[in-house]
């Protein structure tokens, strides 16, 4: 039912495996979790568990799949064939609110803290579309969202040079300028 679905919902998460065969009580397993969007008529929340985090885990769950799939940037999604990958935009915004230094009032805050106002911008609309039919929230997303996605990326691409590589605000960055793609992919379903 969960795979017949035009949109997905996907993440995994740590778990520790207390007493498994042939496994150490400190090894990483890891929940596979997949549900269905909020508005779909049979909802369905499925969880999987597995041993690692490989790709190939989401790979032969969603063999055949050609929907939407919703995530977070990790690499082990990457190998899934002939879905369209829409990024999550609380992770990017989160990864900016990790670069915020303790401190606000530090100069060093004002770049990561320009990132997240703008970045609540796209959930304050996100707010106002919500509930409206699919081809409407379309539009509405091309014209007032596009605009405000184009002003991020090339803020985000003036504003990340000469960050140190190991920082925060760099890999925030980095994190928003290598995914680029898989953001904008919403714009294409309402």
């Amino acid at each position: 039912e969960l795979l017949k679905q035009e949109y997905l919902h996907i993440d995994e998460t740590h778990v520790q495996v207390l007493k498994e065969s042939g496994r150490k009580n400190t090894s990483d397993s890891y929940m596979w979790v997949y549900c269905s969007i909020r508005d779909c008529k049979r909802p369905v929340r499925y969880f999987e568990y597995q041993p690692g985090r490989g790709g190939k885990y989401p790979e032969a769950f969603l063999k055949g799949y050609t929907g939407y799939i919703h995530t977070d940037a990790y690499s082990g999604y990457n190998g899934v064939r002939d879905v369209t990958r829409c990024l999550c935009y609380t992770h990017l915004r989160r990864a900016f609110v990790d670069a915020l230094p303790k401190d606000i009032h530090d100069p060093k805050a004002s770049k990561p803290a320009e990132a997240v106002v703008r970045l609540n911008k796209l959930f304050e609309i996100e707010k106002e579309l919500d509930g409206l039919p699919p081809e409407q929230k379309k539009k509405e997303r091309m014209n007032r969202e596009r605009p405000l996605l184009e002003a991020f990326w090339s803020w985000a691409e003036i504003n990340s040079a000469g960050e140190l590589p190991k920082s925060k605000l760099h890999t925030a960055f980095h994190y928003a300028l290598n995914n680029r793609e898989e953001f904008f992919n919403y714009l294409e379903d309402g």
